[in-house]
């Protein structure tokens, strides 16, 4: 009875303190599949390393410029867009439009000025 009782007291302070929850606040790594409308909506997600899968769309953006490079491409879910930055995933290739991948990698922003108006951009970058 004792240990039961310890168990779920230890498992009851984890929870408590955020230990268990998504985000990890010491190495800001995701424990869950990530869906981009959850990306972009929340500051929680930046600087974290996320897991995510979407269809890979190219240059094909109905968000804006790409925020980092002319290279960088569209990742797109049921939730939206997101541009995605570094190298390409492996095998993958610019007429690959269509082909559903998996990823991980790291959320990042940064604010671009379009017609005299800036603009936060939240991207993934591939490491």
């Amino acid at each position: 009875m004792k240990i039961f009782v310890f168990g779920f007291l230890f498992v009851l302070a984890l929870t408590s303190n955020g230990l268990c929850s998504p985000l990890n606040n010491q190495g800001k790594t995701l424990l869950h599949q990530a869906s981009i409308q959850e990306i972009i909506s929340s500051e929680n997600y930046l600087n974290a390393t996320v897991s995510i899968t979407g269809i890979f769309k190219g240059n094909d953006s109905k968000i804006g410029p790409p925020p980092v490079t002319r290279s960088d491409f569209i990742l797109e879910d049921t939730t939206g867009q997101i541009f995605v930055t570094g190298p390409f995933p492996i095998g993958l290739t610019r007429k690959d439009c269509g082909k559903t991948i998996s990823i991980k990698a790291k959320v990042k922003s940064t604010t671009l000025t379009l017609a005299g108006k800036k603009l936060k951009i939240i991207y993934l970058e591939i490491k």
